[in-house]
């Protein structure tokens, strides 16, 4: 074999292996994308879920707000998905409104078909101060486009009234 033709297998055996090396750096490189888009999609689900907390700190039920008007104190839910009226129990004692739902997920959705689930179905419970004097025996609740709604009746008299100041002599 000539000198020229070892040289040139010794080329190709060298170029083979540059191959080889830049075909596992690929892989390499490739895995390593992999595992950093899977660590982002980690932390940004995370994120996600502490949002919602600060959204409703409780964790616990759906999210609500809380407002009055001249005769009222008004409690309104987040949408709930599939709650049956049945099944939502409303207590108050004390100052404290007690809200506990049961929901459930109506599709048929086997669980290993998720790729990302974030809605909640099961048994929720909120309790919230309610920082009014209210009338409890005249409380009303109705679902609304899928809201719970609460009205808490103030007792009649407790709006502002102003005091007359008289002079003594």
């Amino acid at each position: 074999m000539s000198e020229e033709r070892r040289q040139e297998d010794t080329e190709d055996h060298h170029r083979g292996a540059q191959d080889q090396t830049l075909n596992e750096f690929l892989s390499d490189v490739s895995f390593a994308a992999r595992e950093l888009t899977a660590n982002i999609r980690s932390s940004v689900n995370k994120v996600l879920e502490q949002s919602v907390r600060i959204v409703n700190p409780s964790g616990d039920g759906p999210p609500l707000d809380m407002y009055e008007t001249e005769e009222s104190v008004i409690i309104e839910t987040a949408p709930l998905e599939n709650a049956d009226p049945d099944t939502i129990e409303i207590t108050f004692q004390g100052d404290q409104l007690r809200i506990q739902i049961q929901t459930q997920d109506a599709r048929q959705i086997e669980e290993n078909a998720f790729l990302l689930r974030e809605k909640s179905f099961g048994e929720f419970s909120r309790s919230v101060d309610v920082p009014r004097a209210v009338q409890v025996e005249a409380a009303r609740a109705k679902i609304e486009d899928g809201k719970l709604i609460i009205t808490l009746p103030k007792p009649r008299g407790a709006a502002a009234r102003r005091i007359h100041i008289t002079a003594e002599d």
